[in-house]
């Protein structure tokens, strides 16, 4: 569980630490929709993390209350950048996402490329915790756990960092993409290759879950911090929400309306599949009797949490992939 004080605790050693070394140079993409009533704070959060120089990249979906007036007064902060604002808009935060990581200089003198979302906070030591288990583990991408926090001042911890498995990438994403964190080179790579797809894909698939399942299968190393360092805010304008009877009524629908099958296979054609893989994808994509067999006997391999591997199963067996 989470221990706010023990995390106060460990940043005053690393800011001690911290000071005699250079400072990694970490770029930060934000995307924002509507979002006036969190983004000065969220900014601040990523402005004041420790033991790093941080670039914040901002893509703005046509927001129509007082967020635009906010990054305004932050352009005069040149860690600050926008880029410029397209009219036709983006439709999705995944949309949106996609555009940061095609345009922003993500490979010009940066070490590490982190993803934020518009409406959460950051406590200081959260680029720097992540660059050191990212470094630790000989890893190239990070994702962790989160603290899920409410508007009557509840919290709740998040666990995502269940043991990954050899095809996990294929059916899920490593964490909420605001816990993202890639070495330049991941994100270089990813840039790269989700480019061959075009808009009208992109604004349909999950941009974390894409993240995580080209740079696993392109042989990039995954760490999952079982730390959050991330206050998670649900509130009823989430686009998906973390918990609750809203969160799973807006996933039952993407399941139903095929939303999860279409982003298995369309992220399966960007990847490197091996021969196993490519059995498990050809199997999804023709769905015959026989098929779903096959899948099930390598179900326990699709998801991390125990309990969701098996909701895949039943998934699975009644036919609703």
């Amino acid at each position: 569980m989470f221990d706010l004080n023990r995390d106060a605790k460990k940043s005053v050693v690393q800011i001690n630490y911290l000071n005699n070394i250079k400072m990694i140079r970490v770029a930060v993409l934000l995307a924002t929709h509507n979002g006036s009533k969190w983004i000065e704070a969220q900014i601040d959060s990523i402005l004041n993390q420790i033991g790093v120089e941080v670039q914040i990249f901002v893509s703005d979906d046509r927001s129509s209350d007082n967020t635009l007036a906010i990054l305004d007064d932050f352009a005069r902060d040149e860690r600050v950048s926008r880029l410029e604002r397209v009219d036709a808009g983006y439709g999705s935060p995944a949309a949106n996402f996609f555009r940061l990581l095609l345009e922003a200089p993500i490979e010009v003198d940066f070490e590490y490329v982190f993803l934020s979302d518009q409406d959460d906070y950051w406590l200081p030591n959260k680029i720097i915790s992540a660059i050191q288990e990212m470094q630790l583990n000989k890893a190239d991408c990070y994702a962790s756990d989160l603290i899920c926090t409410y508007p009557d001042g509840a919290r709740r911890f998040l666990k995502k960092s269940y043991p990954q498995t050899k095809n996990d990438y294929l059916f899920q994403g490593a964490s909420a993409g605001c816990t993202y964190g890639l070495s330049a080179r991941a994100a270089v790579t990813f840039r790269d290759i989700i480019g061959r797809l075009g808009d009208a894909v992109r604004k349909d698939i999950s941009h974390d879950w894409a993240i995580y399942a080209v740079t696993r299968s392109h042989g990039f190393q995954w760490t999952l911090d079982a730390r959050a360092y991330i206050d998670y805010r649900q509130h009823g304008e989430n686009a998906y929400g973390a918990l609750g009877l809203d969160s799973y009524r807006k996933r039952w629908l993407l399941l139903k309306n095929g939303w999860y099958r279409k982003n298995v296979l369309v992220l399966a054609s960007v990847c490197l599949l091996s021969k196993e893989q490519q059995k498990i994808i050809d199997a999804v994509k023709r769905w015959y009797f026989r098929d779903r067999f096959f899948l099930l006997s390598k179900v326990w391999s699709f998801r991390r949490r125990p309990i969701e591997k098996v909701c895949v199963g039943i998934l699975i067996v009644l036919g609703l992939f």
